[in-house]
């Protein structure tokens, strides 16, 4: 099960034996990190022997005296490799901000098993001069460095809670679609954030009060960059490319979810984000920076690594063990999500069995990089895969996208 376990970070990962730390040329003393949790919690704590990392965040540990461990997320400056948000951005702080208060959300209506967040601070006016975040550190550790140890029982029972949680949160609808924010000791929507570092523009990102409304609203954001992507040569290509695929949208969105319900999801709940136990038992549930009140359709789904035998070819290659794994498990996964909405009225079978191509259209829609399924779109739609970039080139020189691209200010022929 080789390709099932996450790589190594991309950090030097190293026991703790000083107070100082350094991570990509970056110091941190670390007995700082120690006084604050000692005030916060109100007893002493000691530096844990888990290994300093991150790519992203620093996580650090500590352990008080009644062996409680907690974790301290540290955001890094910079990184050799990974683009690093500013500290004075205005989305540095929405980001953290969106994460803290959803997973607050989260730990106070349901019963997924998250950290609590006990303090932070997304300032640098602080004991430690950067911003923070204090929250449990949970048992477990990630589900797809343990399966080797599990027997085929135990996976099965994981894969069960996996699905029973991901449905517990289709419980909490909202009015919109957007990011879950507190103000006033009330929960609002706001605007979605952007999932890149380098894109930091906020507007156009809703609340969105339907599907069509959302989908077109990300697939213009998508079309303002090609629109200021004056050197591409190809800008033109592209924008028809994504026009293409936005004329979709009445062949994956089911009208009857069209206006609601609107639903808190985590788009990434997958094996690197659950944490489970040596007996079985799904411990935690990580990685909510990307969490947001999304359509239903984009909720219910099965998760990449058991819908891997559907995906496209090469989405496959070299990944023989979680191919493995999603033929094996996909069945238990569906039927523990089908049995847990039983008093929905939703048709569940259609929206799993719809799951697929309205994720890959969704991802198309949101991603330049992943409108490469559109002759998987295409070819389910019409049944041919071609026929995609054939109307693609018949629509370079009509009126229709010459007018469009003008609009847009988009060069033709470019």
């Amino acid at each position: 099960m080789n390709d099932l376990k996450p790589g190594r970070s991309v950090l030097d990962k190293r026991e703790i034996k000083t107070n100082t730390v350094l991570l990509q040329g970056q110091q941190t003393d670390l007995s700082l990190v120690v006084k604050l949790m000692t005030e916060v919690r109100g007893m002493q704590c000691r530096l844990s022997k888990r290994p300093v990392f991150g790519d992203h965040d620093w996580i650090i540990y500590v352990q008080f005296a009644d062996s409680i461990e907690w974790i301290a997320r540290v955001p890094l400056r910079s990184h050799k490799e990974l683009p690093q948000l500013d500290f004075a951005s205005p989305l540095f702080r929405a980001r953290y901000e969106c994460m803290v208060q959803t997973l607050e959300f989260v730990a106070t209506n349901t019963t997924l098993p998250v950290p609590r967040v006990h303090k932070y601070d997304l300032t640098s006016n602080n004991i430690l001069l950067r911003p923070y975040i204090l929250m449990d550190c949970l048992p477990g550790k990630p589900f797809s460095s343990i399966m080797d140890n599990l027997s085929d029982e135990q996976i099965r029972n994981v894969v069960r809670q996996w699905a029973q949680y991901s449905m517990e949160l289709s419980n909490h609808q909202f009015p919109q679609i957007g990011t879950i924010f507190k103000e006033n000791n009330r929960y609002i929507i706001k605007p979605l954030l952007p999932d890149g570092i380098d894109d930091e523009i906020m507007e156009g990102r809703g609340p969105f009060r339907s599907v069509a409304d959302y989908i077109l609203g990300m697939s213009n954001l998508k079309k303002r960059t090609i629109a200021t992507s004056d050197t591409d040569p190809h800008a033109y290509g592209r924008f028809l490319r994504s026009s293409l695929i936005e004329s979709l949208i009445p062949f994956f969105v089911l009208p009857e979810f069209l206006n609601a319900p609107f639903v808190l999801s985590h788009p990434t709940l997958d094996l690197d984000s659950i944490l489970v136990d040596t007996t079985g038992r799904l411990t935690g549930i990580l990685s909510w920076q990307r969490a947001a009140v999304l359509p239903l359709q984009s909720h219910i789904r099965v998760p990449d690594s058991l819908n891997l035998e559907f995906m496209p070819p090469s989405e496959k290659a070299d990944r023989p063990a979680t191919l493995r794994f999603s033929t094996k498990y996909r069945p238990c996964y569906e039927k523990a999500l089908t049995e847990a909405a039983t008093d929905r009225p939703w048709n569940m079978e259609e929206l799993i069995d719809r799951s697929l191509m309205f994720g890959l259209f969704e991802r198309a829609i949101l991603c330049a990089e992943d409108e490469r399924y559109l002759p998987a779109l295409w070819e389910h739609v019409f049944g041919n895969a071609t026929g995609a970039e054939d109307f693609r080139g018949a629509m370079k020189n009509g009126d229709w996208g010459v007018a469009m691209a003008d609009r847009w200010g988009i060069k033709v022929g470019r």
